[in-house]
């Protein structure tokens, strides 16, 4: 695929790490960048895994803790100490790659979603 087309398609600042990378040599970059997307779709299995598995591990911890199966419906618990949590996750994430950012920004509306309704319920 041409290096334009790539760059259409995949977005410039994605693809422009790449072209840095290989000294401004187009067609390196077009096959770096393919390179790095095959390793990343060699991870994804595991990460799926690793996803589902710390999730049913987080509801098992939950549901032990509460001696309820249906914690996340029946609990009220105070959860605040997640949103301290996840300002230092996202500020660690930031600094590995500013990039992340827009999606952050995704998680963030869905935080205060979920703040509104919780208010809505005291």
């Amino acid at each position: 695929m041409k290096y334009k087309k790539v760059v259409r398609l995949y977005s410039n600042s994605r693809v422009a790490k790449y072209y840095r990378a290989t000294n401004r040599n187009k067609n390196k970059a077009v096959m770096l960048y393919f390179a790095n997307m095959k390793i990343a779709q060699a991870f994804h299995p595991l990460l799926s895994s690793f996803e589902v598995i710390l999730r049913n591990q987080l509801h098992y911890a939950l549901a032990h803790h509460f001696s309820d199966g249906n914690w996340i419906i029946n609990q009220k618990a105070d959860f605040s100490y997640v949103k301290g949590m996840y300002a230092i996750i996202s500020d660690f994430l930031t600094w590995i790659d500013p990039e992340i950012m827009p999606s952050l920004r995704e998680i963030d509306k869905v935080c205060k979603i979920i703040e509104k309704e919780e208010n809505k319920q005291k």
